[in-house]
């Protein structure tokens, strides 16, 4: 049920149900993100995880071009149109985004392949690998179609359906491509990369078919119009996922010539693992805190409400496993990777540091995507990332490879200034008094933990930080009690950890 503005009911229990719901599709599909990093490094070691992890910029670098941020525009449209029960748009607007979709992932991979050469030239230095992107093209037009299908089963807050097809990718991903990674060795990253997007087209086209009304036909005049608001809005969207895709590829760039091939492997295994934790809780909520946020992004107090509400669950349940990554980074990156990634430990645990600043303003970053503020939303994404980049330029002249992850959390401190600034003009947010209290203590106990793990010996790291991560567990938990919405849940999770109220 979508929020109505003026409504003003506590969203807890939809956060719950949907955290819960797609929290498990999440651990699954990281689940086996990880195992294929794992068996990468150990059959091709640092340079094969780097290679892939280059690879992988590549594919998004050109997906984000080539789909024009209909992603994103579509879900907020769709949304916008089922708030309003405006069926009809709603079923005009599913057609309009398939339509872009298979047009513009075409359109990307014919301009990838054209331009094949000059793109290995700038991302490996020569012409030599201009037929690998080319075949690479082909998983930049099949991401593009199925994140255009996706974009139209998250506007329509179909959650189950959404999780489904992002775990079948994966698992098909790793099932299928790993023993091609074994049989062809640095020649099978591609075709593994291939059936990711590959498989998800497959699920999400069974879905989407279902959801355009199969009595009602649309000419291509009429979803011009559509197309047309969507490709405006997009724009800035793709625009800034660009900028953040080009800046991820600069920075495994620089790192690659100026530190070499291992240490590329060792920023693209941080990068990864700094995100697990995290990527999977925001994830999780994520799929359907954007629409219903959208839903309400005329009532600008119910917006800074759901804001408020998804903030304090995102830090009380992700706190202790941000302590836990910075503490366990040595056998983190040991039992995902290999021996030879041990340089990753402290750039992971820098990263792991500036995660909690995504966290804190992850929630905040939706209000100028709900109400369709795009230049401005433009504009804030590109002054981070150039703050960014040249935080990383001289973090990694002055610091080495652990200047990449200072400049990480350097970006964050700077970044959750810039969003309580931007969001208090949009909305007159301010945080809850709960969550400036949530504030107080967990940033001095993230601080402790992260100077004891660079400064005391291991076994007095671990002492602090175990001591910390049990204390915060325990505080967490007794203030996320009172909002699990569903009694037999509240007796179910009590049986799991043993805890009594």
């Amino acid at each position: 049920m979508n929020d109505a503005p003026g409504d003003t009911k506590p969203s807890y229990g939809q956060i719950f149900r949907s955290t819960a719901f797609t929290g498990q599709a999440t651990v699954i599909t990281l689940a086996f993100g990880v195992l294929r990093m794992k068996v990468l490094a150990i059959l091709l070691g640092p340079a094969g995880v780097g290679l892939a992890g280059t690879y992988t910029n590549i594919i998004s670098f050109g997906a984000t071009l080539a789909g024009m941020g209909i992603n994103n525009s579509g879900v907020r449209q769709i949304a916008e149109a089922s708030a309003k029960g405006d069926a009809r748009r709603v079923s005009c607007i599913i057609t309009t985004i398939s339509r872009a979709g298979a047009l513009l992932g075409l359109l990307g991979t014919l301009l990838l392949v054209v331009f094949s050469k000059k793109v290995s030239e700038l991302a490996f230095g020569d012409g030599t690998h201009a037929s690998t992107v080319k075949v690479l093209a082909i998983c930049v037009g099949l991401t593009v179609v199925s994140t255009a299908q996706t974009a139209i089963i998250q506007g329509l807050r179909r959650i189950a359906d959404l999780a489904k097809i992002t775990v079948i990718g994966a698992v098909a991903g790793t099932v299928l491509g790993l023993p091609i990674v074994k049989v062809l060795g640095f020649d099978g990253i591609v075709p593994m990369l291939l059936i990711i997007p590959a498989a998800s087209i497959v699920c999400s086209w069974f879905v989407t078919r279902r959801l355009t009304d199969s009595d009602q036909v649309w000419s291509w005049q009429e979803t011009t119009g559509e197309a047309r608001k969507l490709l405006l809005l997009g724009f800035a969207f793709m625009a800034s996922a660009l900028m953040t895709a080009g800046v991820t590829l600069f920075v495994r760039l620089i790192v690659l010539r100026q530190e070499g091939e291992a240490a590329a492997g060792h920023f693209a295994a941080a990068y990864t693992l700094a995100g697990v934790y995290t990527g999977f809780l925001l994830q999780a909520m994520g799929a359907d805190f954007y629409p219903r946020l959208t839903a309400s992004a005329s009532d600008d107090g119910r917006v800074n409400q759901l804001v408020n509400e998804q903030t304090e669950i995102a830090l009380l349940i992700a706190l202790p496993g941000v302590l836990g990554t910075i503490v366990c980074a040595p056998w983190i990156i040991s039992a995902f990777y290999a021996a030879d990634f041990h340089p990753a430990i402290g750039l992971l645990q820098w990263q792991v540091f500036g995660i909690f600043g995504r966290i804190v303003t992850w929630p905040m970053g939706f209000i100028m995507l709900a109400k369709g503020e795009g230049r401005l939303f433009l504009l804030t994404e590109l002054v981070s990332n150039l703050v960014y980049t040249v935080l990383v330029y001289f973090g990694l002249r002055m610091f080495g490879l652990a200047g990449v992850g200072m400049a990480f959390l350097g970006l964050y401190l700077f970044y959750t200034v810039l969003m309580v600034t931007v969001s208090w003009r949009l909305t007159g947010f301010r945080w809850s008094e709960v969550n400036r209290k949530i504030l107080k203590w967990s940033v001095p106990c993230l601080v402790g933990v992260f100077a004891a793990a660079q400064l005391f010996r291991p076994l007095w790291a671990i002492a602090v930080g175990v001591s910390a991560i049990l204390t915060s567990g325990v505080v967490c938990l007794r203030m996320l009690w009172p909002l699990i919405p569903v009694e037999k849940t509240r007796i179910l999770t009590a049986r799991i950890v043993g805890f009594r109220p």
